[in-house]
């Protein structure tokens, strides 16, 4: 899967410096058999500047038929990387 994204996703505006976004991984064997996905939600609010983010997740992962196998969530914390 060379030069192709398996990974889909949306993110929104809530407010002022929040954000929430949604996101698909679609997941394959070494031998290109779909094997599920992972789906995450999160709520982010962007620090003062704009160069780091604090975030809550939550998400599950999938087997192929969609039936949750692991429910996942936690915390995120982001700063951003630089240009050189």
């Amino acid at each position: 899967m060379d030069g192709v994204s398996n990974i889909h996703g949306t993110w929104a505006r809530k407010g002022g410096n929040t954000f929430v976004f949604t996101f698909v991984e679609l997941l394959f064997d070494s031998t290109g058999v779909f094997t599920g996905s992972v789906r995450i939600r999160e709520k982010l609010t962007l620090e003062p500047g704009g160069a780091a983010y604090n975030g809550v997740y939550t998400g599950e992962i999938l087997d192929p038929d969609g039936n949750v196998v692991v429910p996942i969530g936690g915390t995120t914390h982001a700063a951003r990387i630089n240009a050189e």
